[in-house]
């Protein structure tokens, strides 16, 4: 878009001299006073110079930004949707460990050979990978991050390369003041998450399987609103099972109305399975269902109350087909 000239611009500017009417020779032109004419050069000159400074500060600030992100400005998260990066202090904090992290590993991969052949293993940095789970003050529970910057190591069946390149990224973060955070740990491993408390840093543990995924954040990153949910299914969890849950994953966009007005259901990761909650409304207080890995059957529904909060829910009848669950 072509800008307007910085003459058009001023409101100050005089395009010209007034000049006589062709039919009174007598009357001469009248004269433009010096200081109008040095006042309009010292306005196109102050225009000039703005532009050039605005020019400049855009492209030094353009540099600067460029400089505080990653290599590019977007990110491809592990459905292949690519997001655009925010660019803030904890963001940048976040991706600079990320990005020391990769160039480590990046350089162990380059002498890389199984017997004669180079192996192609690529280290890719991802968005939203795996998440980071972090235990809030007051809550009972390990609450997933909402979101989180990784890597992803591929294109390698070298289990024993896996290991060693999880083994530089324990080292890396032991090196930078991440200590093991002992309150999350997964099935597969007896390894733990690192957190870092002087920056609020928590990364996932690193597994060593193929392919090796592993990503950070902000504790801060996770909603009060996702604090609280995740918080009352855990006391609710409890209720039944006598135990709290070691982790749960859910936000308040999984909540959904039952067509039974006024209950609710939401279906929460607790790790290994889904567990089923619901409420008979929107005041009251959540109840724990039952845990599962497929659809359950109808008759799991035993109750009225059950019905009418998973109203609609699919289920399978006693002919193995699929079937609504019915108030």
């Amino acid at each position: 878009m072509e800008n307007a000239s910085p003459i058009e611009n001023n409101p100050n500017f005089t395009p010209g001299a007034q000049i006589a009417q062709p039919g009174n020779p007598e009357k001469k032109p009248r004269k433009i006073p010096y200081i109008l004419i040095a006042g309009g050069v010292l306005a196109v000159v102050a225009a000039i110079i703005i532009v050039v400074i605005v020019v400049n500060s855009g492209k030094n600030s353009s540099t600067s930004t460029e400089n505080a992100v990653s290599e590019n400005s977007t990110i491809t998260d592990k459905n292949n949707v690519t997001k655009k990066t925010d660019n803030t202090e904890q963001e940048n904090a976040v991706k600079e460990v990320i990005a020391d992290i990769k160039n480590e590993i990046e350089q162990s991969l380059l002498s890389y050979t199984a017997g004669q052949v180079k192996v192609a293993a690529t280290v890719a940095q991802t968005y939203n990978e795996t998440m980071p789970y972090y235990f809030p003050a007051g809550t009972v529970v390990g609450v997933d991050l909402e979101k989180s910057y990784g890597l992803k190591v591929d294109g390698t069946e070298d289990l024993d390369k896996i290991t060693e390149i999880a083994s530089k990224i324990r080292t890396y973060l032991a090196n930078h003041g991440f200590k093991r955070y002992t309150k999350v740990s997964t099935t597969m491993t007896s390894d733990t998450e690192f957190y870092n408390s002087d920056t609020n840093i928590i990364c996932s543990p690193i597994v060593d399987s193929i392919p090796l995924a592993f990503s950070c954040g902000n504790t801060s990153w996770i909603s009060q609103e996702k604090i609280d949910l995740s918080n009352d299914l855990a006391v609710a969890y409890q209720e039944k099972n006598n135990e709290y849950p070691l982790t749960i994953s859910v936000s308040e966009k999984d909540v959904e109305n039952s067509p039974y007005v006024p209950y609710q259901r939401v279906t929460a990761n607790l790790g290994s399975f889904a567990g089923l909650f619901y409420r008979t409304s929107k005041d009251a207080s959540w109840r724990y269902f039952t845990g599962t890995q497929a659809v359950l059957d109808c008759s799991a529904y035993d109750t009225e109350v059950l019905k009418r909060a998973f109203a609609g829910e699919v289920c399978t009848n006693s002919a193995g087909l699929s079937a609504p669950v019915t108030p």
